[in-house]
């Protein structure tokens, strides 16, 4: 018998409005999702991070899942079906939550006010440094700062809960409040920065974003009467998508049953023919490297000179590298990232000069005078004066501690100009994973210590949680992402600041669901469960983060010495600042510049290090498919490296969940790492 044909008025939701009851709750249920597995994923199982990415395996998955379901209404009950403005807001909430629960902001902050004490346990040196700053009490959760070491508190979070014990819920409230406040001043000065570059970067200067060219094409709603949208209608997608998945499945098989799988590993290794001069001389990541599927997805989507840059400007550092140390002479990693702090300045620099007009224009209407409105967008004042009360809010927080108003503020101005220089970056090239690593200590350590107190020095330390250490998934390029996904043709200013609103709700659940689990992970388990663990869960969070970034500044400040230089600060700083000046004025004098001054920026940091074969090889398909097959087979293509990403998120959400069933059951398992961490 035929099929009954369908109601033609049936075939057409209703239009609705981005920001509906729907929309909200289900983007709560994800965000509470997200931040309850992350920590759990991230510490106990150790598996590939959950959140992790500017394109997150979490966040590819869940949508993924609401796609699929949102394509069944689509077919056979469309009037329900979720509209393009509710999956664009259900994303934004999801992408800001990323932000939250791991590397953002909760893996490094919710040891911290425990860390010292731990770490003053074993160290009188650390422990005195820390005393005499004499910090607030409500920053901790011990009733009595001068005891901490021994308190119940602070030993159970580094071994577990006693059997038959509780979480000291308690104990943590007013110092997640306190602590809180800080991020919660910051979290607001990035959302209404991402507002304001949103402008410049997607409008003024038509910046690619090509995550959030994924991610349209993920939730793009399907032709009335159709299951699924045009890349998920695409056979090709699922080739892609299904061999990524079925390939990593068999590697991840090898780890469990070595005998009967291969080891598809995707990594070239050349230590041993690259041994002789001067080719020893490369670094480790030149003749070792592991492809990456996600990786080359994204190269796809870059502009060709940018991808081209990304490796060939590492590549050429690399010849430099091993002409130097083949005189006997080196490039230890401190004169990277001091070529790296030159670099980040003059980047800055020179996006705030690029988009000069932009925040002139932003600037005259914070202090009140008139100016031409933008067509289709509201005036900047609100978001401009939003931005400055946010910040003036984490100055007084770290005059309120003790930091000197003039530190204060350059502190401040480092941690947003870190987030700013990382979103800049994942705008122009779509790198999921990168971090800009610039600290206060860099500078500070090249001037006398009696300079600063010993709370400057500590809110140094802290700067560099906020700043360059969060910006590894920090939340402005997410709701930059979130923005540009959730932006329709018809969306009115007011459903923006409905999308705006709805990410800020997002973050507050965030906060408070992975501080919660978060804690429960740190209180229930001393060790990861995985069967090769053999240090606590999160110890780089718990231990090596905060005596690196902030115990061993306040120990060198008090014995009045910093360690010495081996190279020549000012000449390297110099160089980066140069070198990314020239590339620069390259590339926005001649249009057919070859190197971008981001590749430059990006190429001293582990990410690209470890990611630059995959770009290579995303650029050559790319250069080669547009080469022989034109625009016409580039946007035919465009399915198949999407499915290079979500088929790689898909594996990683698959061992997840076989690694839950294994622990749950009783049942070891193994480590299935797919992506950087």
């Amino acid at each position: 018998m035929a099929p009954l044909p369908l109601d033609p008025s049936a075939t057409e939701p209703p239009r609705r409005g981005a920001i509906t009851w729907r929309s909200l709750l289900l983007g709560t249920i994800g965000v509470a999702a997200i931040c309850t597995i992350t920590p759990y994923n991230d510490y106990v199982i150790n598996n590939s991070f959950f959140t992790g990415s500017y394109i997150p395996p979490a966040l590819v998955l869940a949508l993924v899942l609401v796609v699929v379901a949102n394509g069944l209404l689509h077919r056979w009950w469309p009037r329900v079906a979720l509209s393009r403005g509710e999956m664009g807001v259900i994303t934004a909430m999801l992408l800001v939550s990323c932000a939250v629960p791991g590397q953002g902001l909760m893996r490094n902050l919710v040891p911290l006010p425990v860390a010292f004490f731990n770490l003053g346990r074993g160290n009188d040196q650390i422990w005195q440094a820390f005393i005499n700053l004499g910090l607030p009490e409500w920053l901790f959760p011990v009733a009595d700062v001068e005891s901490g070491r021994g308190n119940e508190v602070v030993l159970d979070f580094y071994s577990r809960t006693p059997e038959g014990g509780s979480i000291p819920w308690s104990a943590w409230v007013v110092p997640l409040l306190g602590w809180g406040a800080f991020a919660a001043c910051m979290f607001t000065a990035l959302i209404a920065l991402a507002t304001l570059l949103r402008q410049q970067w997607a409008v003024n200067e038509r910046l690619p974003f090509p995550l959030a060219q994924v991610g349209i094409m993920l939730i793009e709603p399907p032709a009335a009467g159709r299951a699924f949208n045009r890349l998920m209608s695409n056979k090709s997608f699922w080739i892609a998508t299904a061999s990524v998945f079925v390939l990593q499945g068999m590697g991840a098989m090898y780890r469990y049953q070595p005998t009967y799988f291969p080891d598809l590993s995707f990594t070239y290794d050349l230590t041993k023919t690259l041994s002789e001069e001067p080719w020893r001389h490369l670094m480790h990541e030149v003749k070792r490297s592991t492809l990456y599927f996600t990786f080359v997805g994204i190269t796809y989507f870059i502009q060709s000179r940018v991808g081209f840059s990304l490796w060939a400007i590492f590549l050429i550092e690399q010849v430099i590298l091993m002409s130097v140390r083949s005189t006997g002479a080196d490039m230890p990693n401190a004169v990277w990232d001091d070529q790296h702090l030159g670099a980040c300045v003059v980047f800055l620099l020179a996006t705030i000069w690029i988009g000069r007009r932009h925040w002139a224009t932003v600037v005259r209407q914070a202090v009140g005078l008139r100016t031409a409105a933008v067509p289709g967008e509201p005036s900047y004042a609100t978001r401009a004066r939003v931005l400055l009360l946010a910040i003036a809010g984490m100055i007084a927080w770290l005059l309120m501690i003790g930091v000197s108003p003039a530190f204060a503020v350059a502190l401040v101005g480092l941690i947003l100009a870190a987030h700013i220089i990382v979103a800049r970056i994942v705008a122009e090239t779509g790198l999921p994973f990168i971090r800009v690593m610039v600290t206060s200590a860099q500078v500070t350590s090249n001037f006398a210590p009696s300079l600063l107190t010993n709370r400057d020095v500590f809110a140094g330390g802290l700067s560099s949680y906020f700043g360059p250490i969060a910006s590894r998934e920090s939340v402005l390029p997410h709701a930059l992402h979130g923005l540009q996904i959730a932006a329709g043709d018809d969306t009115t200013p007011r459903q923006r600041r409905g999308v705006i609103a709805a990410m800020v709700w997002a973050l507050l659940v965030a906060f408070s669901v992975s501080a919660v689990a978060s804690l429960w992970c740190y209180y229930t388990y001393a060790l990861p469960l995985s069967v090769n663990a053999n240090v606590m869960e999160n110890h780089w969070g718990a231990v090596e983060l905060p005596r690196q970034y902030i115990a061993n500044g306040l120990v060198d400040h008090a014995r009045e010495a910093y360690p010495p230089k081996s190279h020549n600060v000012p000449l390297h700083v110099g160089t980066g600042a140069v070198v990314t000046g020239v590339l620069q004025w390259g590339a926005l004098r001649f249009a057919g510049w070859p190197f971008m001054p981001v590749a430059y920026l990006v190429s001293h940091t582990w990410y690209v290090r470890l990611a630059w074969w995959s770009i290579l090889l995303g650029w050559t398909a790319k250069v080669l498919i547009l080469r022989f097959g034109g625009a016409g087979l580039y946007q035919t293509m465009k399915p198949v490296f999407v499915g290079l990403i979500v088929g790689e998120a898909l594996a990683a959400g698959f061992w997840l969940l076989v690694a839950l069933v294994l622990v749950w059951t009783g049942y070891g398992y193994q480590v299935v790492q797919f992506l950087p961490q």
